[in-house]
């Protein structure tokens, strides 16, 4: 990805072999594949059926604990399988932050589904969106880059995309 941040931390199938031995000694002897690495998480697949999810920056440390803590509420929801820890890791193991052991979903990218079949996968992500689009738990913490008027992220956007000012409501783009 563009301009992704770096990791903050070494993140390496040694360090997740360690905290599962330290941790969830159950899981310690499963094979730990290739990452795939986010803007903010490593994710590491752990066997077929689970994976370990890790923050990769201080600044998403935090995120990962609310996910541990409300993502299983947001499963209990949908009627789609959703990444909900199935194990909430704590510091270890010279790993700073919390992480967590999650279910693997296999899938695909809607871009490479074949165009045939869309509309049924359109009808489940708008069951989806239904089932979980209601009002925040008053508990729910504030996400200052989420859940936010677009117009608050237009400056980050803009400066991501390299581009000068984008066209608000109303105006024209000048070519």
């Amino acid at each position: 990805m563009a301009n992704m941040p770096a990791s903050e931390v070494d993140l390496d199938a040694d360090l997740v072999t360690a905290l599962l031995g330290a941790q969830v000694p159950a899981l310690a002897g499963m094979a730990v594949h290739s990452p795939v690495s986010g803007w903010d998480n490593v994710v590491y697949r752990l066997g077929e059926d689970l994976a370990v999810r890790l923050p990769r920056r201080e600044a998403s440390a935090e995120l990962a604990v609310n996910e541990q803590r409300w993502l299983p509420e947001f499963a209990a929801r949908v009627r789609l399988p959703i990444p909900a820890p199935i194990y909430a890791g704590t510091p270890g193991s010279g790993y700073p932050w919390s992480w967590s052991v999650i279910p693997w979903t296999e899938g695909v990218s809607l871009t490479e589904a074949p165009v045939y079949g869309r509309a049924a996968v359109a009808a489940e992500v708008a069951e989806f969106i239904t089932q979980l689009h209601t009002p925040a738990p008053n508990a729910a913490p504030h996400n200052p880059f989420r859940g936010v008027p677009l117009a608050d992220r237009a400056v980050d956007v803009e400066e991501r995309l390299g581009t000068g000012p984008i066209p608000r409501s109303g105006e024209l783009l000048r070519l």
